[in-house]
């Protein structure tokens, strides 16, 4: 990071980040310009678009449930925090053991498993939260279809978690629900879903 930072304050390519100090440029840099480098990088290695790439990787995962899996695990990491295993153990009936034996073969180029230090559950995430946002995107551009995922992962969610607080409070945005979902029926059954599976 400080050599490519270097190269580009030697060539004068820094733009807006030269006013910043350098701390300033790593973070500026990292939260901004990661997704931009991942697209690039991508689209420059294999000639197509890198929604395109993604969405070939998505559907050449089999068997179909996995595919299933990492289509949970996307719509809930593309907020940042990572899914807890509990959750996809819960959503198939699939403890971990028989995750990790069956389903996470077909997976392990496209997931990571972690154990967090705070919880101490294994954690799923995509490569990046900017890909797992796209496969959602591209996946699920039917709005019933959508509607559908979220259910579902409101269902399974515990806000006691904070990885799960995090993904329970994006996907319950009232504006973001609003712009997805201009059905309003739906967006009230969402809101119950959520109160039945959480409480008040």
């Amino acid at each position: 990071m400080d050599d490519l930072l270097g190269k580009l304050e030697a060539k004068g390519a820094l733009g807006t980040l030269e006013k910043l100090s350098p701390e300033q440029r790593q973070e500026e840099f990292l939260d901004r310009a990661d997704r931009q480098l991942l697209v690039a990088l991508h689209e420059a290695t294999l000639g197509k678009t890198f929604e395109e790439i993604i969405k070939d990787e998505y559907e050449c995962i089999t068997p179909s449930r996995a595919q299933q899996i990492y289509l949970s695990i996307c719509l809930l990491h593309q907020f940042g925090a990572p899914v807890r295993a509990g959750i996809i153990s819960r959503m198939y009936g699939l403890p971990f053991e028989e995750f990790k034996k069956s389903f996470f073969g077909p997976l392990e180029q496209i997931i990571s498993a972690k154990r967090d230090p705070r919880s101490n559950d294994m954690c799923y995430m995509a490569r990046h939260s900017h890909i797992a946002e796209i496969v959602v995107s591209t996946v699920l551009s039917n709005r019933e279809d959508l509607f559908h995922e979220v259910m579902k992962a409101l269902h399974y969610l515990n806000p006691s978690y904070n990885s799960d607080k995090v993904a329970f409070r994006r996907l319950l945005n009232g504006r973001s629900l609003l712009q997805t979902f201009p059905d309003h029926a739906m967006v009230m059954q969402l809101f119950d879903s959520a109160k039945s599976a959480s409480g008040e």
